[in-house]
């Protein structure tokens, strides 16, 4: 190809225009949102767990919220508050990735670009079988 002017196409020619489509992007913020979410609850979490684990006579997390973490935090750290986030991150990004995803696709699925507007504005039809009432804010 060398000297015929055509550039030898990159593995990642199109990734771009690819990752901006309504329904991969959907997917991967989805994605990230999980991890975002679980991460900023993952103190909670295991607090929550640690609550749950306590057994008849032991003593250990049987206190407030507050003071529990605070026990959290001067025991173990920062480390302590993100112990099983990793776990949680991998349960939860796919799972808030298809949710995601899966909402913006079906919103085009069912509202596609070609519907058509029909009794006054009160029906949105898409085809003669499909009919959803229109809400006016």
């Amino acid at each position: 190809m060398a000297g015929s002017g055509v550039t030898p196409s990159k593995p990642w020619d199109g990734t771009k225009e690819w990752l901006s489509q309504p329904v991969v992007a959907s997917f991967i913020a989805g994605g990230m949102a999980g991890a975002v979410s679980r991460t900023v609850v993952s103190p909670l979490e295991r607090l929550k767990i640690l609550f749950q684990i306590q057994s008849v006579g032991r003593e250990e997390y049987k206190m407030s919220i507050g003071k529990a973490l605070g026990k959290m935090w001067r025991e173990e750290g920062f480390r302590g508050f993100m112990a099983g986030n990793g776990t949680n991150c991998i349960r939860i990004v796919p799972y808030s990735a298809v949710q995601f995803g899966s909402y913006n696709f079906y919103k085009r699925v069912c509202i596609a670009p070609s519907a058509l507007v029909h009794d006054h504005g009160q029906w949105l039809t898409h085809s003669s079988s499909l009919r959803i009432p229109l809400v006016h804010l």
